[in-house]
């Protein structure tokens, strides 16, 4: 599934998020949050912070977790639900 970038971006105008507050909070750069809204970045602390905001989880559609990566070690445990 794609993220809506579109929609994620009209939701957090409508609740008067600003991204670079946002990416402040969390310690990371404004580039870094817009990329994960756009779905060109899949930033785990991003995507978590806009789920607590609560957006709807429909739209941010996080990135599918293994347990296990490629070279066969444990994957750090997802945080969804």
């Amino acid at each position: 599934m794609k993220r809506n970038s579109i929609q994620i971006r009209s939701w957090i105008v409508r609740k008067g998020i600003r991204l670079s507050v946002l990416a402040k909070k969390l310690s990371v750069h404004h580039t870094l949050v817009s990329q994960t809204v756009s779905g060109t970045k899949h930033n785990r602390k991003v995507l978590k912070a806009l789920r607590d905001l609560a957006c709807p989880k429909k739209w941010l559609a996080f990135p599918p977790t293994s347990t296990t990566t490629h070279s066969g070690q444990p994957n750090r445990p997802p945080f969804e639900p």
